[in-house]
């Protein structure tokens, strides 16, 4: 029971950080829209570097549909606190034009099969250039029996996003 309060602690922690983060939120007279989608893929373990003890490292590919960006891919890499079960990434959604958004999740498992994550949105390229948001993420995934070397997973999410620039 202390792991996954301690969990949850670190988690609503850094869930502040990012929601009271400058770049994390959306700016004074800048239009928000929805932001929402699904995605699905696979996440794989991968060597972390450098090695920490009780760290897990992974790397994600997924592709889906969102508002705002439609058609896109979604690639990542996690550390995951063996631990504690939190969960830091790094992201990058890339639309069917190219052009790409900047993520960083925060997030935490719920249970054997979901998580849950806050993610930040802190600029992109092209058309998203100078975008911020946040939205969050529910994740579903179905680890193997020992030591899980790819893995399935889905997820939807939900926030808002602010464009630099006039977007369509």
């Amino acid at each position: 029971m202390k792991k996954r309060v301690y969990g949850f602690s670190t988690f609503a922690a850094v869930l502040a950080a990012l929601t009271l983060n400058g770049p994390a939120t959306a700016r004074e007279g800048v239009e928000s829209k929805d932001f929402k989608g699904q995605s699905s893929g696979i996440i794989t373990t991968v060597a972390c570097n450098p090695v920490v003890p009780g760290v897990l490292c992974t790397h994600e590919v997924a592709k889906g549909e969102a508002t705002q960006v439609k058609h896109f891919t979604l690639t990542g890499d996690a550390r995951i606190d063996l631990t504690t079960g939190a969960v830091t990434e790094t992201l990058t959604l890339t639309a069917a034009n190219g052009d790409k958004l900047f993520l960083r999740m925060a997030a935490l498992g719920i249970d054997q099969a979901h998580g849950l994550g806050i993610v930040a949105i802190s600029g992109g390229t092209g058309e998203f250039q100078g975008a911020t948001g946040y939205f969050v993420r529910f994740t579903t995934f179905v680890f193997p029996q020992g030591p899980p070397i790819v893995v399935p997973s889905s997820d939807v999410f939900d926030g808002i996003i602010s464009f630099g620039r006039e977007h369509e």
